[in-house]
């Protein structure tokens, strides 16, 4: 189980970081970590109060079964999300440093300009 969410924690955070803008990038990784911080604690919570609910006070195993399977019942749900969802891709790595490139070009060109000439 561990093992599983370090994979698809090194996963979404690269494929956030590939999605965001050069100079977005900080914002992206820390949205995702609190998010992602945020997810496992209202899981964690969540599972307890169920084990909670089901077992009370008294040591049986029936509210683990219970957390057991809310945890797999939301695991079936990230699996139909991820079958669903459509992604596309912001092209190759070369595209991407090409249009950066350009992007770059372009705001060195407005800095050249006289402040005369900018356009408000």
């Amino acid at each position: 189980m561990i093992i599983g969410a370090e994979f698809s924690y090194l996963v979404c955070s690269l494929f956030v970081l590939e999605s965001v803008q050069k100079k977005h990038l900080s914002v992206g990784a820390g949205l995702f970590t609190s998010l992602m911080s945020l997810g496992s604690a209202i899981g964690a919570a969540a599972s307890t109060a169920i084990r909670q609910h089901v077992s009370g006070q008294v040591k049986n195993i029936d509210g683990f079964h219970a957390a057991f399977f809310f945890g797999t019942g939301m695991a079936g749900l990230a699996i139909l999300l991820a079958l669903t969802c459509r992604v596309d891709k912001r092209g190759t790595r070369e595209e991407r440093i090409k249009k950066e490139r350009e992007e770059l070009q372009g705001e060195r060109a407005v800095d050249a300009q006289p402040r005369s000439e900018i356009p408000l």
